[in-house]
């Protein structure tokens, strides 16, 4: 939907000049916004966003998002209606890129539309998961009920980004040391071993020539590493397009040590946190089953679910099937099939939620930590290896011209 502005010129009451842009449908609709502001144009000229400005709404920050979240359950719960809630979530807001966004859903909500709808018209800032849950909470008229699990659930995803960035920080620092002096010494100290080779005529070892081929290229051929990357991106990006591709890749992921489990609790975590939320707000669990589908990254545990929406929708309880079908931990079908006896599902799947986010945690604080000795230990091995290797070539000489 094209955002089209009117820039005006107008006197207000005071008889004082004033110069700004308004959002309308068209010029009509234009000259009646500035009468109720109590304006008289005296100028007024349609334009139109530019592509600059309309990528720049949509690329919300996760904080604005939270903060847009949270504004937003803070006036529903006020029984503020949806579209003036909007207004003053724009008239409130600091960030442009919030107010670029929140005046399209403006205007579609005035046209008729729902808030879900309005969501849909930028994917690239709400998820599937978050339009389905409004969606849900607009047409069970619990909007309000739904919006604090919604506000918590991006603020415990961005609390895990930040404590993951922090503590990626030592490793990746080292890492990029560790690799910027390994090809430093190929490129520029171990060429200066060669000349020794050249003057004595002595054919030098095959691990030392294998590092000369590569002091070479590295001098000469460097800058094709970076078409080389580049090309591999964007093949992968589209590779992983194809659902079979990106299901196959999930696949291998979750068989992976340590890595596998950390993925498969992470989206085990995302799917009782979201199902709990909309099963204590009383969304149908068959529902509840289709939207928690669109919190799951992995999109080969997501086909799981489709067995397991299945199943419930014949007759099977929900602890049965996940325990049937899906690679979710053993723990939380058994747990399930004890909370849907007493009554207690919803409250069951928050527990788990607490429970695998904090296993995420731990997991999370143990690679990190497994990282750091070996990532010291490969560098070291890897320069280690380059000094040992020029060492005996030079060892070989001097057995050689003894």
């Amino acid at each position: 939907m094209n955002l089209y502005y009117f820039q005006y010129q107008a006197y207000d009451a005071n008889g004082q000049l004033v110069s700004d842009k308004i959002n309308a449908v068209d010029e009509h609709e234009a000259l009646s916004l500035l009468k109720n502001k109590k304006l008289t144009p005296i100028k007024i000229e349609q334009i139109k966003l530019s592509k600059q400005v309309l990528k720049k709404s949509n690329n919300l920050t996760n904080e604005e998002l939270i903060n847009f979240t949270e504004g937003l359950n803070t006036l529903i719960k006020a029984q503020v209606p949806i579209d003036k809630a909007l207004i003053l979530l724009k008239n409130l807001s600091d960030s442009e890129s919030t107010q670029l966004l929140v005046e399209s859903m403006i205007r579609h909500v005035k046209e008729g539309g729902t808030l879900a709808q309005a969501l849909e018209n930028n994917p690239h800032v709400f998820s599937k998961m978050y339009i389905s849950m409004i969606r849900a909470g607009e047409e069970g008229g619990i909007l309000a009920e739904l919006l604090p699990s919604l506000k918590q659930f991006l603020i415990d995803a961005e609390e895990t980004k930040r404590q993951l960035l922090s503590a990626m920080i030592y490793p990746v620092v080292l890492l990029i040391v560790g690799v910027l002096s390994i090809v430093l010494m190929i490129a520029f100290v171990v060429p200066q071993f060669a000349s020794l080779f050249t003057d004595t005529g002595v054919a030098m070892p095959a691990s030392a020539a294998f590092l000369f081929a590569m002091s070479d290229w590295l001098q000469n051929y460097a800058w094709t590493f970076i078409p080389f990357t580049i090309f591999t991106i964007i093949f992968f990006q589209q590779w992983e397009q194809d659902e079979q591709h990106k299901k196959q890749k999930d696949s291998f992921l979750l068989t992976l040590p340590i890595i596998g489990k950390l993925l498969l609790y992470k989206d085990a975590s995302s799917f009782c946190r979201t199902i709990g939320a909309l099963l204590g707000a009383g969304i149908p669990l068959i529902k509840s089953l289709n939207i928690s589908q669109g919190v799951l990254e992995n999109t080969k545990i997501a086909s799981q679910l489709i067995l397991v929406e299945e199943d419930v929708k014949a007759g099977i309880s929900l602890g049965q099937s996940l325990e049937k079908n899906t690679d979710f931990p053993i723990i939380m079908p058994k747990l399930l099939i004890v909370g849907e006896e007493t009554g207690r599902t919803a409250q069951t799947f928050n527990q788990l939620a607490d429970n695998f986010n904090h296993s995420v945690k731990n997991r999370l604080e143990k690679l990190l930590a497994l990282i750091e000795p070996l990532l010291i230990l490969l560098l070291g091995i890897l320069i280690g290896g380059i000094v040992i290797i020029m060492l005996l070539a030079v060892f070989s000489m001097n057995d050689i011209s003894m």
